[in-house]
């Protein structure tokens, strides 16, 4: 049912004609101690309406568990962008806080990020991200599948202005306790000068713990 409605939301970007996305992002995570975690991580987006890969990009982050709803964490991360005449990188130093809140079948995931991004090219800046996801588990007999909502949104903090707005619908399958899959849609918008572009996005995620 949710591959159905996957492809249901491409078919309507197509028929539309909106910018249409394909992401895949794999992660790598070990468990140092009860409380610190490192990982590490690769990301494609690829762009249909011009056949090629529009951004690829790779992650170190080292979390730690404060409290057992919050966890703190730094993370860099190289970034090139493709603008069809040449590749341009970026990169970027983060840190963030998630607090986390389960209220029965439903659980609950606040997350702010405040991003340094650094180009040579562009000018620097500071960014905020805010991503809010509420999850459950529709089948008490299938721990391993769960539903997500999410809503992700990105601040240029010179500028006073946010940029980039997403909408999250997907699924998470657990296959064991180190090996899970995310299967979702994204609604993205991104400000332009004069207007906002609008694309939709199907993206796989993979992670592995150890």
């Amino acid at each position: 049912m949710c591959f159905c409605l996957l492809a249901f939301f491409g078919f309507i970007a197509i028929a539309q004609e909106r910018g249409f996305q394909l992401w895949n992002q794999n992660n790598l995570e070990i468990n140092i101690n009860e409380k610190y975690l490192i990982g590490a991580g690769e990301k494609v987006q690829y762009r249909t309406e011009s056949g090629m890969i529009s951004m690829k990009s790779g992650d170190l982050y080292l979390r730690r568990k404060v409290l057992p709803w919050f966890d703190i964490g730094l993370a860099g991360r190289i970034i090139l962008l493709n603008n069809q005449a040449e590749w341009v990188q970026e990169n970027r130093t983060m840190i963030y806080g998630n607090l986390k809140k389960n209220m029965g079948q439903l659980s609950f995931d606040l997350s702010n990020r405040v991003e340094y991004r650094m180009y040579k090219v562009l000018n620097d800046h500071f960014r905020h991200r805010h991503m809010f996801s509420a999850e459950t588990c529709p089948f008490s007999k299938a721990s391993w599948f769960s539903l997500y909502l999410s809503e992700e949104a990105f601040y240029l903090l010179e500028e006073n202005k946010f940029h980039l707005v997403r909408l999250y619908t997907g699924t998470r399958i657990k296959y064991s306790k180190s090996v899970e899959m995310k299967l979702y849609y994204v609604f993205e918008k991104l400000r332009k000068p004069d207007h906002w572009n609008t694309s939709d996005v199907i993206g796989l995620n993979m992670k592995i713990g150890l």
